[in-house]
């Protein structure tokens, strides 16, 4: 789309920002005051019930309605905060993340132009709308990060900095991607990415792991109960309480998983749904033989989205000053609710849609804890919704990056002869780990395809070119045949 060249100036006028996060399963939207030390804006009560909506944007595709059913209900909630005479100094932007990243890629392209289209027209929506886009899981949790580490202070300029802040990393599980983010024992690694913020950089290491957030990793343990169960009926799944069933879709056929509560059973099924057995040539490889830049121990880590969710549903203290939890707690809370009923556990805690799937959730976090390495009471391991009283998700990362206060760009590879990592040898297109998932990325199979085409053709050139001069010199000699057979 043509760039809007006002847009600029309208951004550096508007004194309230909106971002949207549009996800598979539901639509929240974030609201900022951005004369008010840029902070979210205090949203209580009904009002902030009416910032979400579900189900999500997914749910409108093909629907006669359009995606209007989904959008107009946040708007109007929108509505009550802002003031009306603001409505043309708001700006809003709009991220499609997590789930919605799964669609078919026209079926994707479809929805961004029809949530552009609604927008844009001012019937619809009274805001300026500076764009539409779609999240990479890479640049979600870069977001995070930045999120994070700024709200505990190790994220600004050295004169805004807290003198006593940590190096700060995150381990961010949405419902489909698993991803940590830190500065890493290793002075240079290829996946490193350059921070600004107010003309100071920072450098971190990335790793991504798509399918292995919390239900794409349930979507894997559910392939490997299905692949292993031996009778033609439903499914035991340890994971799932025992009354609870539930059918997924596994290779093209429909499956019947009976809940069984086996913790013992659940725990080894997290610990297989990471492949720790594949060949590991640069330790560590805490997922599927993948070098990873180790987790330094002075850096303290946020566990976020899902780790989060699924720690405080099962009732343990969560927060920056709740102190760490040991990984028996957590084991401990995790064997509890497994262990109940589907009725019985549906009764507390969380909405039952969510709650259904912590049995699983508990032990697979224990599962990638003990995988990065983290020690049974680990001392830098924080589980946070929230610091300082603001939330800290990718969200408010976009908005300072839109709004231009911070800069994000990927470092070049550096290659320093023997001082160079040697895992970085197995590491690394784009900032993501060499997963099975890249194969079939669209623009790794260009690469793979170029790379055996263009060679191949070469070499067919060239033999074409000596066949010919075979056939030249054997028609020379009188003997075209028998000098053919053996030039063959």
């Amino acid at each position: 789309k043509p760039a809007d060249p006002a847009l600029p100036d309208a951004i550096r006028s508007a004194r309230y920002g909106l971002m949207l996060n549009a996800q598979s399963t539901s639509t929240e939207l974030r609201i900022y005051n951005l004369t008010d030390g840029f902070k979210q804006a205090a949203v209580v009560g009904e009002d902030a019930a009416r910032l979400r909506t579900e189900p999500g944007l997914l749910a409108h595709v093909g629907s006669s309605d359009g995606v209007g059913p989904g959008l107009r209900g946040l708007l109007a909630a929108a509505r009550r905060v802002i003031p009306r005479g603001e409505a043309g100094r708001t700006v809003l932007w709009v991220k499609m993340t997590d789930g919605l990243r799964t669609m078919p890629r026209k079926q994707l392209e479809g929805l961004v132009d029809d949530v552009r289209e609604w927008l844009q027209d001012p019937v619809n929506c009274p805001y300026r709308l500076a764009s539409v886009e779609v999240l990479t899981p890479e640049q979600e949790a870069m977001l995070a990060y930045v999120t994070a580490s700024y709200f505990a202070g190790a994220l600004r300029s050295p004169a805004a900095r807290d003198p006593e802040a940590r190096k700060v990393g995150v381990l961010d599980m949405g419902l489909f991607t698993f991803a940590t983010l830190h500065h890493g024992q290793e002075p240079y690694h290829p996946s490193a990415t350059a921070v600004d913020v107010s003309g100071t950089t920072h450098s971190l290491y990335s790793s991504v792991h798509v399918s292995f957030g919390l239900l794409g990793a349930i979507d894997r343990a559910q392939v490997r109960a299905a692949s292993t169960s031996t009778g033609r009926g439903a499914v035991p799944f340890p994971c799932f309480n025992r009354g609870f069933t539930q059918v997924s879709r596994v290779h093209g056929k429909d499956v019947l998983f009976n809940g069984t509560g086996d913790s013992k059973a659940c725990s080894a099924l997290t610990q297989s749904v990471l492949h720790r057995e594949y060949d590991c040539e640069d330790p560590p490889c805490p997922i599927m033989g993948i070098p990873e830049a180790p987790l330094s121990p002075e850096t303290l880590f946020y566990a976020l989205g899902e780790l989060h969710r699924v720690v405080s549903d099962l009732g343990l203290p969560t927060g920056t000053q709740s102190g760490p939890l040991r990984l028996a707690d957590i084991e401990a809370a995790t064997e509890k609710l497994c262990a109940s009923p589907a009725e019985e556990a549906s009764r507390t805690g969380m909405f039952w849609l969510l709650r259904k799937n912590h049995c699983f959730g508990g032990h697979y976090i224990l599962s990638i804890l003990r995988a990065y390495g983290f020690t049974a009471e680990p001392k830098n391991l924080v589980f946070v919704r929230e610091i300082g009283g603001q939330v800290v998700e990718w969200v408010w990362g976009a908005m300072a990056y839109e709004l231009g206060l911070i800069t994000v760009s990927t470092l070049p590879r550096l290659y320093l002869g023997d001082k160079q990592p040697p895992r970085l040898r197995g590491q690394a297109m784009l900032g993501v780990g060499f997963s099975p998932e890249l194969w079939f990325r669209p623009e790794f199979q260009a690469v793979l395809c170029a790379g055996i085409s263009v060679p191949a053709a070469i070499l067919a050139a060239l033999w074409r070119q000596r066949r010919q001069k075979m056939k030249t010199f054997a028609a020379a000699t009188g003997s075209p045949t028998s000098f053919w057979e053996r030039a063959q």
